[in-house]
């Protein structure tokens, strides 16, 4: 599959370090208009289930923090969706979603919010958006 230059740069990236800053993804020519694009990645399982040492494995995780640094509203609804999905076995994903969340700050609490409430979805998913509802509290509460 052949992306635009600035996304396929996600490909190049390669390793996440749990210890680095994370990069700046709009520096890479991202922007609101590439969201559809960025969600298609986190949600594309030849990704996840790519080669270990592989920069392909990478992808999803450039791709969800891009989403975060855009502060892309319109794109919780599909993350929740992606977590129950193909998200949730995850680790980096439980831990970093939050942080994501938090940086898409309060108009993503109350979609947060219906699926915390919603039974039907894993414990193990609500026990991460409940982490995304206290980063954004801890990122935007004054």
């Amino acid at each position: 599959m052949k992306h635009a230059d600035h996304l396929q740069a996600l490909f190049e990236l390669g390793e996440i370090h749990e210890d680095e800053a994370w990069l700046d993804y709009p520096a890479y020519g991202l922007s609101e208009a590439d969201v559809p694009a960025l969600l298609e990645l986190i949600a594309d399982r030849s990704l996840h289930n790519a080669d270990y040492d592989s920069n392909e494995i990478w992808v999803p995780h450039h791709a969800w923090r891009a989403l975060g640094q855009l502060g892309s509203v319109r794109s919780v609804e599909p993350l929740l969706m992606l977590l129950e999905d193909c998200l949730a076995e995850d680790i980096w994903a439980a831990e970093e979603l939050p942080v994501v969340m938090g940086m898409i700050g309060v108009d993503a609490i109350a979609p947060l919010a219906d699926y915390l409430n919603d039974r039907s979805h894993s414990e193990e998913t609500r026990i991460i958006v409940a982490e995304s509802l206290k980063s954004i509290a801890l990122e935007w509460g004054n």
